[in-house]
Order: structure tokens, then C-alpha cells, then sequence
């Protein structure tokens, strides 16, 4: 690809043209393709364009507003989209939403405060996964009931009997990554042992458990060529999970914990790093990551109820976060679950303890 050599405050970057398109579309709003390249010939705006890359290439900071999601590349007879990676500082400017953080932090900390009151909080958690456990699998289309989750295997309608697996499954995964998140690091490590015990003996039994994909998939449609979505290619993955990874555990990056697992949430199911159970890892991702830096004391934040709920919202803001660089818009929608969650345990926990 051809490069353009900047000089900026003394020092040179290389960057590739795409990026400084990218950046140049950035600045000055969605711009077809001619009209970028009309631009770059304006010496006039290369100053503001030059700023602007040196603020994210070597402090490596961008405003939450200024998100840039990624690219489009072309397949064969398809085209994929690359996001971009994440590991690097994020600004929140955005007023309204630092008030929302405040408003959830706040409930969250009532949520730790009923755990450590609450009698046999254990028991409640239990029930509270079998819940999560359906909720997840019934956004993927699995149809197992809450009451169906509780009863005997040997009881199961056997019309039934493929759903309660995979929601018996999904608990056994939780039950593992919550146990060995008390001796290894949230990593990728860990997300893949959770992924084979999620598809072990179910209908997802043949989609290459516990390891990334290495073929193309796809969302929606009846074939890649009118999917709704395509993931970016099998070669790209592990690059950016590995950039995922560093990004939850990256000390540099100055942000609440929330927002972070929101941009990591999103990013998760963008790359789509698995064949089959992307959508209940992800999920499961976000209590995971809650748990492990100890903004929750106990696994009670789980988000596929609200989710569930809202479904066409849910994949319509991961859709626009992609299409239209909004990921803010996507980071008020996450607040707006996550404090809608914190609301529903604490008034469950002040009705009935």
C-alpha cells in the first residue's frame, strides 16, 4: 500500500493512506471517496489533518465522539468489515454521559451492598444465572423456559430436549470462568475454555469449540452474499482479540471500567471470533470483566434480560456503531441496560430481604 510521510513537531510517522483518509473523512464528516482525495490536495487543511493524526498516533487518544469503527474490505464476491483496534485511550467530553456513569456506579454499589446483606446470597445467584442462561440462549433462539431449566434432564419434552441442553451448557460455562477467574486473568485464554464448555455435546458441537475461527462467518442473511453483516476475515482475528485482550488490562487507558466494557462488549461482537455462541460469550463477557477488576463483588449484573427485550435496539446500535462511527451512541445505550439491570436486583432484593 502506498505510504505518505508526514513531518510533524520534528518527528515522522508513517502512516498508510487509508488511515489518512480515514482521518481526513474524520475531521470533515462523511466524504465519498473523490471528495477525500480532493481534499488531500488542499494544502490548507493538511495542518488540521496533520494535528489530528498526531493527537492519535503518539498520544494515542480519541474523544469518544471522534470514534472511528473501521473499513470495509473486499472478499471474494463479498466484502467484510476490518474494525479498527481499540487499544488506546479514549476521552470521554460528553456531559450527559458522565452523569450516567455516576447514576450506575451508584447503583452498582447498592447491588454490593444488598450481596453482602442478603442471606444465602448463593442461592439467589444460582437462580439468577439459571435466568441469565435462558434469557442469553433465547436472543440465539433457543426456547427453553425458566421452569424448563430447573427440572431433570429425563423430564425434559424431548421436542425440548436440545434447548435445555444448551441452557444446562451455558450455566456450566459460567459456573467454570467465574471458578477460574479466582487464579487467571480475564484473557482469551479463558474466554476460549468458556466457548468449548458452552458447545460441548450441544447443536454447536461441530463449530470448532474453545478455539477462534479460522473460515468466514456471517449474521443474517440466507448466504454471506446477503448477509446483514460480515465479520472481518479469519486472518484478522486473532490480531484483534490479542488487542482486545490488552486493552481490558491495559493501566494506561484512564476510563471508568463501565465505558471500558462497553467499547470491549462491542468490539467483541464485531469481530465475531467464533463460529457458533458469539452472542453468549460476549454477554458473559461484560459480568466477567465487572467481576474481575471488582466493580462487582458477586456475579449479579447480567444484561440479556434488557437485551432480550430490546433486541432490534440492541443490534441496531452494534449496526450503527460500525456503519456510522457511533459509538457513543452505543455507550448510552450499554448505560441505559446496565442501570436498568442495577434497578430491577435492587428492587428484587428490597421486596423480598
Amino acid at each position: 500500500m502506498h505510504l505518505i510521510r508526514l513531518n510533524i513537531i520534528g518527528r515522522c510517522k508513517d502512516i498508510s493512506e487509508i488511515d489518512y483518509l480515514l482521518f481526513v473523512n474524520n475531521v470533515y464528516g462523511f466524504l465519498t471517496d473523490e471528495e477525500i482525495k480532493m481534499q488531500l490536495k488542499k494544502k490548507d487543511y493538511l495542518w488540521k489533518i496533520e494535528v489530528k493524526i498526531f493527537i492519535f498516533y503518539f498520544f494515542k487518544t480519541m474523544d469518544i465522539k471522534n470514534f472511528i469503527s473501521g473499513k470495509w474490505l473486499k472478499g471474494y464476491q463479498y466484502r467484510y468489515f476490518l474494525p479498527e483496534r481499540i487499544n488506546h485511550a479514549f476521552v470521554i467530553s460528553d456531559s450527559k454521559l458522565q452523569v450516567k456513569i455516576e447514576k450506575t456506579s451508584f447503583r452498582l454499589g447498592e447491588l454490593n451492598s444488598f450481596a453482602k446483606l442478603v442471606p444465602n446470597i448463593d442461592w439467589f445467584i444460582r437462580s439468577y444465572v439459571m435466568k441469565e442462561a435462558v434469557t442469553s440462549s433465547r436472543i440465539e433462539g433457543t426456547k427453553t423456559s425458566i421452569e424448563e431449566a430447573f427440572i431433570c434432564e429425563i423430564d425434559i419434552n424431548p421436542e425440548h430436549r436440545d434447548d435445555w441442553e444448551e441452557v444446562n451448557q451455558y450455566v456450566k460455562a459460567v459456573d467454570y470462568a467465574l471458578k477460574e477467574l479466582k487464579n487467571i486473568p480475564l484473557s482469551n485464554r479463558l474466554i476460549k475454555e468458556t466457548h468449548n464448555i458452552l458447545l460441548s455435546n450441544v447443536r454447536g458441537k461441530y463449530k470448532t469449540p474453545g478455539e477462534f475461527r479460522i473460515t468466514q462467518n456471517w449474521i443474517g442473511g440466507t448466504s454471506i452474499q446477503d448477509a446483514v453483516f460480515v465479520p472481518p476475515s479469519s486472518e484478522h482475528v486473532k490480531g484483534l482479540m490479542s488487542d482486545l485482550e490488552k486493552f481490558l488490562h491495559n493501566q494506561d487507558i484512564f476510563i471508568p471500567h463501565l465505558i471500558k466494557i462497553a467499547i470491549a462488549h462491542y468490539q467483541f461482537e464485531t469481530i465475531h471470533p467464533f463460529l457458533a455462541g458469539n452472542g453468549r460469550i460476549g454477554r458473559l463477557l461484560i459480568t466477567l470483566y465487572l467481576v474481575s477488576v471488582g466493580i462487582l463483588e458477586k456475579p449479579l449484573l447480567y444484561t440479556s434480560d434488557f437485551f432480550e427485550k430490546n433486541k432490534s435496539l440492541y443490534y441496531g446500535k452494534l449496526t450503527f456503531a460500525r456503519g456510522k462511527n457511533d459509538l457513543l451512541g452505543w455507550v448510552y445505550f450499554f448505560f441505559t441496560n446496565s442501570g436498568n439491570n442495577c434497578g430491577k436486583c435492587d428492587n428484587h432484593f428490597a421486596r423480598n430481604y
